[in-house]
């Protein structure tokens, strides 16, 4: 018996994501990728995505749209909060974000679920701004 996968998996945030982070306020240096753009004449024909591995690639790339890696985004984020006198710890799974606390009648704040693991996060991130719970290191 053969078995066939077919992994599509999401390897960084999509540039529409991207654009999402630095409208939220996120510093280009905190991206770990790059897409840049490949051209055919003055014509753009698509997009690579290229890993950052120094200063050096940074600097390159700096006019191309930055990317995220999952592990990057989840790097970004405190491990715990607190708010209304309790620590609140990450939570992360398939399609969901949450800030949890055990013991209490609401177990969790910062709730977002989504399709997309990505925007999941993407949103915590922005809640995080909202609610000043966010590193501002990270942040222009």
């Amino acid at each position: 018996m053969e078995t066939k996968f077919n992994f599509n998996s999401q390897m960084c945030t999509t540039r529409e994501q991207s654009e999402r982070l630095l409208a939220l306020g996120l510093k280009k240096e905190t991206a770990d990728m790059f897409y840049v753009a490949i051209h055919n004449g003055a014509k753009i024909v698509r997009y690579r995505v290229l890993p950052i591995y120094n200063e050096c690639d940074f600097e390159t790339f700096i006019d191309d749209i930055p990317a995220w890696s999952l592990h990057r985004l989840i790097e970004m984020m405190p491990y715990c909060i607190e708010m209304n006198n309790k620590y609140w710890c990450l939570q992360i799974s398939k399609g969901y974000v949450r800030y949890a606390h055990n013991g209490i009648e609401k177990p969790y704040i910062g709730y977002i679920q989504k399709l997309n693991t990505f925007d999941a996060i993407i949103e915590c991130i922005e809640w995080l701004i909202k609610e000043d719970r966010f590193n501002k290191k990270y942040l222009i």
